[in-house]
């Protein structure tokens, strides 16, 4: 085991080997779906590429490669700093790669980044010997790899040399643009297998997706508040992408590979965003785009379709929730029942499909609103143009308003608490805050997503941009 405490980096290392481990389980409650490839760190490559050019750097993601080739590049790596993207989904194997890597002297450091060691970052850097940045990692890690003093480095949190907490101030440069993500074949080829595989239902429109961000953070979360369960990290921010750079991306994801469609995985395109894309829309053709928006926002803005229509939007992905009022507004969401029925068909009039997300074990829900909850799915479905139902269990995340009225309760019940998972949450949180047991949820979101699936396939043909 290295020493108590994280020193300077004597000589600079020659690689930057990043890595989003594998998730850790099978949830009770998992989603139909794939998983999404980790944007963070491919944007975060390019970003540090475009400065120090010099530098190899190598991205391993989990959903992509397996666990062998994971222990062959740390266990071979030298020379190198290791930088782990950590979530509540992949902590425990997160873990497991650290203590590997500390037996390989040739791993100058280990970094941990993401939203769960932001949230615990002392127990991280005194139970596993690592630093941890706090927020947007492109400064930290950019400092590091070029020689500056870890002690100067903002945003980042540690222990000295004496065994000292040590949390420096928050990262001071404001990245008022996401870096252009540019992704290397095997990347794409890898991520298209994985799509395919979960695409033989014919649930898809398109055949070859990729997928982008439109900004970081949500408009609604950071100015006022947001949901109840959705976890926030420190220093969060809303930051808006360059419009003129978000359009050459997705020029470059056509054109060299193919990429017929777009999914923007922003947590919440707001109207004044789509507007801002729209106004710098380039000529000709373009891909078809995914969006993830608010019912409310669609309900408030109805000139939103248009601007939908004009973007080439074929999908729209929507977090319903529930259909009961009075628990939409127990967990903060803005969207209530006639909102969200309104917009569904605005949407449909548009000829743009939508996918909705339902959520239950809701505080103090009982088998009675369980059962109004299918009822709405079935009205919702009958309108015609919902392409996919997304069911998940309420889980009081590390970071949400939930959790941290629970916290004293959780902790109490698991000692280390940065590695709790989200089935341990689940079931602590059931029996205890509603009127259900966890197999009768199961058996629900089970049938909630199976018995709405589209029985017919439905695709679009591939074409190329028609840049002038």
């Amino acid at each position: 085991m290295k020493s108590s405490g994280i020193q300077d980096l004597r000589t600079l290392p020659k690689r930057l080997l990043l890595l989003s481990p594998e998730p850790d389980e099978i949830l009770h409650s998992s989603p139909l779906g794939y998983s999404l490839p980790n944007l963070g760190l491919i944007h975060l490559r390019g970003f540090l590429q475009s400065k120090i050019p010099d530098i190899d750097i190598k991205i391993l993601d989990g959903n992509l490669v397996n666990e062998s080739v994971f222990l062959d590049e740390i266990n071979n790596a030298d020379s190198t700093i290791i930088g782990i993207s950590m979530n509540i989904s992949n902590v425990r194997n997160g873990v497991k790669y650290i203590n590997i890597a500390h037996q390989n002297k040739g791993i100058e450091l280990i970094v941990l980044g993401g939203i769960h060691p932001a949230l615990f970052p002392e127990e991280f850097v005194r139970k596993y010997h690592t630093l941890v940045v706090i927020g947007d990692g492109e400064m930290p890690l950019y400092k590091l790899l070029t020689g500056h003093p870890i002690r100067q480095i903002e945003g980042v949190a540690f222990l000295d040399e004496s065994g000292k907490f040590v949390l420096n101030p928050p990262n001071g440069f404001s990245i008022d643009y996401i870096p252009y993500a540019f992704r290397l074949k095997t990347e794409m080829e890898a991520s298209k297998k994985r799509f395919l595989e979960f695409s033989k239902d014919s649930r898809q429109l398109f055949h070859m997706p990729a997928h982008v961000l439109s900004h970081k953070g949500c408009y609604y979360r950071i100015k006022k508040g947001g949901c109840s369960f959705c976890s926030r990290g420190p220093y969060e921010k809303l930051i808006l992408r360059n419009p003129e750079n978000f359009w050459s991306e997705v020029r470059y994801l056509n054109e060299n590979f193919g990429c017929d469609a777009i999914i923007d995985v922003g947590e919440n395109c707001f109207f004044s965003l789509l507007k801002s894309l729209l106004k710098h829309r380039p000529e000709g053709k373009i891909p078809f785009f995914v969006f993830i928006t608010s019912p409310e926002d669609i309900y408030k803005n109805p000139e939103m379709i248009d601007v939908l229509k004009e973007l080439n939007c074929i999908q729209v992905k929507l977090g319903v929730e529930s259909g009961d009022d009075n628990f939409l507004s127990d967990i903060k969401k803005r969207n209530r029942r006639k909102s969200t029925i309104e917009a569904i068909k605005l949407l449909k009039e548009a000829g743009i499909y939508a996918s909705i997300g339902i959520m239950i074990g809701l505080p103090n829900q009982d088998w009675d609103d369980l059962q109004h909850t299918i009822d709405f799915v079935e009205e919702i479905v009958k309108i015609g143009n919902i392409l996919e139902v997304r069911c998940s269990i309420f889980t009081p995340l590390p970071g949400s308003p939930v959790y941290s009225l629970i916290r004293d309760e959780i902790r109490s019940k698991h000692k280390d608490e940065e590695l709790i998972t989200v089935n341990q949450l689940q079931e602590f949180w059931v029996p205890r805050y509603t009127k259900l047991k966890m197999d009768q949820l199961i058996r629900v979101q089970e049938d909630l997503e199976t018995l709405f699936r589209p029985k017919t396939k439905v695709t679009a043909k591939p074409f190329s941009m028609g840049f002038g």
